[in-house]
């Protein structure tokens, strides 16, 4: 049995369309799906293929609507099926709640929806396209940003549902392309889109004509697509080669307003790849052109503080100090450049670690605190402030509103990039 059928298989055990009588399933036929019907051929084609049932005897009632609920169990068992190679979820309490919390688990859905709702276009082709794994949704179609005449670059879902149009999943409700995201999802339409997306051969080849007016570049849009994009290639925007290796649990990224200027910034953790592509990475949008461009990198071990200062521990100690006291660097945001602008250096030396170093010995005279670390800034330029108490260097820090105390930082909620989610 070959994949596509043993998916297809798979499925039909799980959806949730009600079963029709064996005797009608032998040669299924709906007396209220007309030959001539634009959804006909999809219809029969998902239930050849046992994806979907009619929901009484001779009747699939096309122009019914489906459920959040059922659109959530739909999709679970979809991803589980191309992720796991199975499908182990069963109803729960209510019956739905299994499917979301595993959609839930596995960013396939973020939020809680009105679960006995009727799901709208816009709500069903966001939570379906990460049903499968990006690289099964592979780009097919031009549809340039901005293309779909109902669907403005600033929709909430307009990333995930321009995915779908690229991925030959969807091609519109008319001859124009549109999209009526916010009218309900009929059974017809959902038939079509399970048949597509199981059996490739069914996607639909076309081109959406450039728009004359495709709206101002979008935030959102642009981070969910940098998103996708890394999971696809391991590429960051800005063309950052992070060598990336696998999914890894702590691999992240971010919307927030790190630098606090009062626009969002896209933030990637990247831990899972050689030491060299362990970054913490911060984007901005050009809104002229809809491109990220890159604010800020540093490592994986990077922190934020709300005055907009950074600090990044380096990846290399030189072996002068404890753990406690890992060099780092700081940096401030430049306002008009609109970047992280890189002040100094700071390295310390532990006295129990090395009494002696670099032929001379711990400068016991410079560690006024007594607590046997000293310290040394390097500064643009490579001016060297050496033999610094502690003291010293929080009054060098206070210029940039931080401490060697880890004190009023950001926190920041990252969301897994073992699934892409805009």
């Amino acid at each position: 049995m070959n994949r596509k059928r043993l998916l297809s298989v798979v499925l039909s055990l799980v959806l949730a369309f009600s079963l029709l009588p064996a005797a009608l399933a032998a040669d299924g036929p709906f007396t209220d799906v007309p030959d001539d019907a634009w959804y006909s051929p999809d219809v029969q084609n998902a239930y050849a293929l046992g994806l979907i049932n009619g929901k009484s005897e001779g009747r699939f009632a096309p122009n019914d609507n489906m459920t959040y609920a059922e659109a959530v169990k739909l999709a679970a068992c979809m991803h589980q099926n191309a992720t796991e190679g199975r499908i182990t979820l069963e109803n729960g309490s209510p019956w739905y709640q299994t499917y979301v919390d595993y959609a839930k688990a596995n960013y396939i859905i973020l939020n809680d929806y009105n679960w006995n709702a009727p799901a709208s276009r816009a709500g069903y082709l966001d939570i379906f396209s990460r049903a499968l794994p990006y690289s099964q949704l592979a780009e097919m179609n031009y549809v340039p940003e901005g293309s779909i005449p109902d669907v403005k670059i600033s929709h909430p879902q307009a990333y995930e549902i321009y995915q779908m149009y690229r991925a030959g999943i969807v091609q519109g409700v008319d001859a124009n392309f549109n999209c009526s995201p916010d009218s309900n999802i009929t059974r017809a339409e959902v038939a079509a889109i399970l048949s597509r997306m199981t059996d490739t051969d069914k996607r639909k080849k076309f081109s959406v004509p450039e728009a004359a007016n495709p709206g101002a570049p979008d935030f959102d849009y642009a981070a969910a697509r940098a998103v996708n994009e890394f999971l696809a290639n391991a590429v960051l925007p800005a063309g950052i080669q992070t060598g990336y290796e696998d999914m890894g649990v702590y691999d992240s990224y971010a919307i927030y307003d790190v630098d606090r200027d009062g626009e969002n910034e896209l933030i990637f953790s990247v831990y899972n790849a050689p030491v060299a592509g362990q970054v913490t990475a911060v984007y901005k949008l050009d809104y002229r052109t809809g491109e990220l461009f890159l604010e800020f990198t540093g490592t994986t071990q990077t922190i934020f503080y709300e005055n907009g200062t950074a600090r990044s521990w380096v990846s290399h100690a030189t072996g002068l100090e404890t753990e406690a006291h890992w060099p780092f660097e700081q940096y401030v945001y430049d306002k008009e450049k609109d970047a992280y602008e890189f002040v100094g250096y700071v390295a310390a030396w532990d006295k129990a670690v090395a009494p002696e170093a670099y032929e001379k010995k711990f400068p016991d005279e410079a560690d006024i605190d007594g607590d046997g670390t000293i310290y040394t800034i390097t500064l643009p330029g490579d001016v060297i402030m050496d033999n610094l108490d502690k003291s010293d260097v929080d009054e060098w820090l206070s210029q940039y509103g931080a401490s060697l105390d880890e004190t009023d930082i950001i926190q920041i909620d990252g969301r897994s990039l073992t699934q892409a989610r805009g």
